[in-house]
Parts: C-alpha cells; structure tokens; sequence
C-alpha cells in the first residue's frame, strides 16, 4: 500500500472485521503461512505490514493488502492481494473481507479498478476474485513460467452506485 493512503478501520459487515494490524500481528501472519501460501504468494514478508487484518470472532484469520505501485498499473487502478488461514477457509470469510476492502477503496475516491493477479492453479483465490466481481482480462505468464489470471473489478461507491 502506498504509505500516504490513510485507511478508516475498523470496518466490518457483522461476521468479518479488517482491523489495522497491531503489534505483535506480525509473528501471527507468519505462523498462518502453510504450504498453500507459499505456493502461490512465496516466502512473504519478514514484517508483514498489510493494510488490514481479518478477524472472525475475535480472532485473526488472515489479511488484505492492495497496493498503487505496481509498474504495469494503469492509472487509478490498485492490486488486491488477500491470505486467509488454513483453519478458516472455504468459509467465506475472504470473499468477505475483499469485499469490505473494496469498500474502504470505493471510500477514498483515488481508484477506478482494482486489479487481483493471480495463480491460474489457484482455484479458491480466483473464486474470491470472481465472487466480489471480478472478470478476467488476461492470463500472462509469471517470470517463474507460470501462468496466472489477471482480473479486474470496478471500484464502485455502494451508497451511490457510482464508479469512485
């Protein structure tokens, strides 16, 4: 995320909350990395910093992140990434807190699109993805020869229906 993009959290929908990461978060993100994370998002971070975590009932479950600096954005556009732990997926609770990320993007009136890069072998992310809206625009392959599915969902203000 760019550091200059304040975010207003919490926020949540009644099942799901993105809170702002806090201390001690960090060694809590590592511990939720399985083999299906570095499978698709590699090593991570040392000091996980996402823009938000994700909490069900209290206890974390993941986060969201997005960021405006990659070199293949387009103007106004941001890239969504997302991790959700083992023990809490297959519940929703991704679709969920993209969801709320989209609202807290919609809010701050700087993107038009996010963007969601992602593993064509990765099965329940594309189907987050697509969940919250997203369509396929193209499947480049990755340096590692792998391909991947590049998706983009209109950024949309949910009170007035109008692109942000």
């Amino acid at each position: 995320m760019s550091a200059s993009t304040p975010v207003p959290l919490p926020l949540t929908d009644g099942t799901v909350t993105l809170r702002a990461t806090r201390d001690g978060d960090g060694a809590t993100l590592i511990a939720g990395r399985d083999a299906a994370f570095h499978r698709f998002m590699g090593e991570g971070t040392p000091d996980p910093r996402p823009t938000a975590v994700i909490e069900v009932d209290g206890e974390l479950a993941g986060w969201v992140d997005y960021d405006d600096e990659r070199s293949w954005l387009e103007p106004h556009q941001c890239n969504v990434g997302y991790h959700v732990f083992a023990t809490h997926r297959g519940l929703g609770y991704a679709t969920r807190a993209v969801r709320l990320l989209l609202e807290l993007l919609a809010a701050q009136a700087r993107y038009t699109e996010a963007t969601f890069v992602i593993d064509a072998a990765n099965g329940p992310s594309l189907r987050v993805a697509t969940a919250v809206g997203a369509t396929e625009r193209d499947r480049p392959v990755n340096t590692d020869g792998r391909p991947e599915v590049f998706l983009v969902v209109p950024v949309v203000d949910p009170i007035a229906g109008l692109d942000a």
